[in-house]
C-alpha cells in the first residue's frame, strides 16, 4: 500500500544522495512511500521492479545495492526479508492516524560478538570455556579475519576496520564450537559476498555462525549459479 511521504530541500545536496546514481536516489525515494511509520517495508526486488519501474530498463539489483550499505538495514525474520529506512524518522512527518507496523523490527548491534549466545551460557558452560581460553584463536582464524575483511572491501572500499582478534576468536568457536569444516568456510564467504541478499546481512562471523545453516541451504540450491566471482579461496 503506498503512503504520502515528503521530501526535504535538503536531500538532493545530502553527500549520501549525491554518491547515489540519479535512478537509485529515485528509488530511495520510491521506497519511503513504500514503508510503514516506521520505515520498514518487505524487501521483495521483484515487486518493486514491477510497481517502481515497469517500462524501464535497469539492473534492480545494482539500484539496491547503492542503498544498502548506508541508507538501508537489511534483515530477516522467520523465512521474510524486511528492509528498514535507516534515517526514515529523522526525516519524516507521521500522519497520527496512520497505522501501527506490522514487521516485526529489526535486531540491531546483531554483529556484537555471541549476543543471545552468551544469554544462554551463564551455567557451567559459559563458566569453563571463559576459563578455559578467553583470548584463544590460531593463525587460521586470522588468515579467515582477513580474507573475510578483503572480501568486504572488495564491495564497499569504506568498510569499518573491525576488531580483528574478535573477529579471530569467532571464527574459532565456528570451527570448535559449531564444528564447521575448515575447508567450508571461504567458499561460504565468497557466496555470502556474491548474494545481492546476504552481502548486505552477514557483516561479521557472529552472524556467520548464527546463520550457518541457513546460508548452507540456499547456498545448495544456488549451485547451479556462477557464484566464486572473487576466486578459488586460496590467499
Amino acid at each position: 500500500m503506498g503512503r504520502i511521504r515528503t521530501i526535504k530541500p535538503d536531500f538532493f545536496n545530502s553527500a549520501d544522495i549525491a554518491r547515489l546514481t540519479p535512478l537509485a536516489r529515485l528509488f530511495y525515494a520510491y521506497l519511503w512511500c513504500e514503508a510503514d511509520r516506521e520505515g520498514r517495508l518487505v524487501w521483495n526486488l521483484e515487486n518493486f521492479e514491477m510497481r517502481f519501474f515497469p517500462r524501464e530498463q535497469y539492473d534492480i539489483e545494482s539500484l539496491a545495492n547503492e542503498l544498502t550499505e548506508k541508507l538501508i538495514g537489511l534483515y530477516e525474520v522467520d523465512g521474510q526479508q524486511y528492509g528498514e529506512i535507516l534515517s526514515f524518522k529523522s526525516h519524516q512527518v507521521i500522519n497520527n492516524k496512520e497505522k501501527e507496523s506490522q514487521i516485526p523490527p529489526r535486531v540491531k548491534d546483531a554483529c556484537k560478538r555471541d549476543l543471545g549466545e552468551r544469554k544462554e551460557r551463564k551455567g557451567k558452560e559459559g563458566a569453563n570455556e571463559s576459563r578455559k581460553s578467553p583470548n584463544k584463536f590460531d593463525d587460521i582464524d586470522l588468515e579467515h579475519t582477513d580474507y573475510f575483511i578483503s572480501l568486504l572491501k572488495t564491495i564497499n572500499p569504506n568498510h569499518k576496520q573491525p576488531n580483528v582478534e574478535n573477529w579471530a576468536k569467532d571464527f574459532r568457536l565456528l570451527r570448535e564450537r559449531d564444528k564447521r569444516p575448515i575447508e567450508e568456510i571461504k567458499p561460504m564467504l565468497q557466496w555470502v559476498v556474491n548474494d545481492s541478499f546476504w552481502r548486505s546481512v552477514i557483516l561479521c562471523p557472529a552472524k556467520l555462525r548464527e546463520r550457518w545453516d541457513q546460508l548452507k541451504l540456499q547456498r545448495m540450491k544456488s549451485r547451479a549459479k556462477p557464484e566464486d566471482s572473487f576466486g578459488d579461496g586460496a590467499i
